[in-house]
């Protein structure tokens, strides 16, 4: 039945924009026309950001974390992206004896039910 909504949605778009290529070849095979969708990748154009003067140093020191091991994820947070692995893996590496930081920016739709797996 989704299925058949999503077909129906392609259709009566005047347009489709896919995040990646492999979304675009996703619609093409349902038997969406390549004319009726346009790829605007999601992503950042680094081009756009310079890198400061100083480096990186002062947030580091201001987050308490120079010198630390960082893991970061900038994007979205949705339920398409099951964070709950994250945190158990973030878990895992914890109870192995590493010391590591996740450092997650986003605001999740599910936020509230990932906290009992450690994220606030």
């Amino acid at each position: 039945m989704l299925e058949g909504l999503e077909l129906f949605a392609y259709r009566k778009a005047d347009h489709l924009v896919a995040l990646t290529d492999a979304f675009k070849a996703h619609i093409l095979a349902k038997g969406i026309s390549s004319k009726k969708v346009t790829v605007i990748k999601n992503g950042a154009d680094f081009s756009l950001y310079k890198k400061p003067p100083h480096g990186h140093t002062n947030l580091l020191r201001e987050l308490g974390l120079e010198g630390k091991f960082v893991a970061s994820y900038f994007g979205t947070h949705g339920m398409a992206h099951h964070l709950e692995t994250v945190l158990e893996a973030a878990r895992e590496l914890t109870e192995s004896g590493r010391t590591l930081y996740f450092f997650l920016s986003a605001t999740a739709p599910n936020e509230v039910g990932l906290w009992p797996c450690g994220m606030k």
